[in-house]
């Protein structure tokens, strides 16, 4: 999945659309995706990374 090229804030459209999916994971092939910044995406979501292997877990309680 890709923003509109001209987004403003790509990450941040990924996430809306991943909290409007209720998705519990965030894949990316590496934290340059995530402008190597992972509490980013953990304060919803786990993160993994494909290269290198990683997970990264959410910190805010899960809402389910």
């Amino acid at each position: 999945m890709r923003p509109p090229i001209d987004h403003a804030d790509p990450i941040g459209y990924a996430l809306g659309l991943a909290a409007g999916l209720d998705v519990p994971v965030i894949v990316v092939f590496d934290l340059a995706h995530v402008d190597n910044r992972p509490e980013l995406v953990c304060d919803d979501f786990d993160l993994v990374t494909v290269c290198p292997p990683q997970t990264w877990a959410r910190t805010a309680a899960a809402g389910w």
